[in-house]
């Protein structure tokens, strides 16, 4: 089971207009496919959608926030 923990984030430079940090779509489609448009080495490009991680980023957050809790309460 593939997680967010396998994600890569990479620094890139968009064809030479900006520089920016992100993943390779391809790579993300593996793992969570519903947040990629296009279909690795297509004519066109692939997309991602960045605005959907920030559900998938707040789940994350909520679970280690549970879990640190957990493990707070069991120091005492």
């Amino acid at each position: 089971n593939r997680t967010i923990d396998d994600l890569k984030p990479i620094e890139y430079d968009f064809m030479g207009r900006f520089h920016d940090m992100g993943f390779l779509a391809h790579e993300v489609q593996e793992i969570f496919p519903f947040l990629v448009s296009g279909h690795k080495d297509d004519n066109n490009l692939q997309s991602i959608k960045y605005n959907s991680f920030i559900a998938l980023l707040v789940k994350e957050i909520q679970d280690l926030k549970k879990r640190v809790a957990f493990l707070e309460k069991q120091d005492k």
